[in-house]
């Protein structure tokens, strides 16, 4: 049975039917449109289906990282990756830059992100085939949402361990692994992009995910050189 099947049947005897660990909750919201809570079971992740990411898209989100801008588009498209479980990787809290370490989380931030994302990842869940979102491993050894968080909280928030599109990208040379800037100076596009580096790495992750453009572009490198200099140390 597919998601698709699995809204239907939860809709049409919403006070009756609890099917494979779906349960009725009432209230209307962005963790609730369909009018059901999932509960984890299995069953309702064996229920999703995803298909491959779209790389060309998503490298506007890859070329804020350094080691993987410096492959160009071509390069980030011909990096391999395979379909992988969260829970291989280790869990939610071992990947970072998204909005999901836990299925309570998840749903209280579903708010706070763009709401037309929101409402496209609802066509695909409704659907019942979801884009993999992308988690990359950094040559610092961190793991990061690259691509996809929308579609990543929305899933964690019904209760499912998503799978991902995984790459590996640690044997890639990182700029700041050293803690030196090489080529262009930044300090000053930081500034000028109205960004800080002042901060955590997640707290730097999350301004950058909001404010997206140069701005945001800025916070990615921030979060990046903080990063590396921590794993120096």
């Amino acid at each position: 049975m597919k998601i698709r099947d699995i809204i239907e049947r939860n809709r049409v005897m919403p006070h009756t039917a609890k099917p494979m660990g779906l349960i009725h909750k009432k209230g209307y919201g962005p963790n609730n449109r369909y009018g059901f809570k999932n509960v984890g079971n299995n069953k309702a992740n064996e229920a999703v289906q995803y298909k491959a990411p779209k790389l060309d898209f998503e490298w506007k989100e890859a070329r804020r990282y350094p080691a993987l801008a410096k492959l160009g588009l071509e390069g980030w498209k011909k990096l391999k990756g395979e379909e992988v479980n969260v829970k291989d990787l280790g869990g939610l809290q071992k990947i970072g830059n998204h909005t999901a370490p836990d299925q309570n989380t998840a749903n209280k931030n579903l708010p706070n992100l763009e709401q037309g994302k929101v409402k496209r990842t609802q066509a695909m869940v409704k659907s019942g085939v979801i884009e993999l979102p992308i988690v990359v491993k950094l040559p610092n050894g961190k793991m990061d949402l690259l691509g996809g968080n929308t579609r990543f909280t929305s899933l964690v928030a019904m209760g499912i361990i998503p799978n991902v599109w995984y790459i590996d990208a640690s044997g890639l040379k990182e700029n700041f692994a050293d803690g030196k800037i090489k080529g262009k100076s930044r300090p000053g596009r930081v500034k000028k992009a109205g960004a800080s580096c002042a901060g955590s790495v997640t707290s730097l992750r999350s301004k950058a995910k909001k404010y997206g453009g140069e701005k945001g572009k800025m916070y990615h490198w921030c979060a990046n050189m903080k990063a590396g200099k921590s794993k120096v140390k």
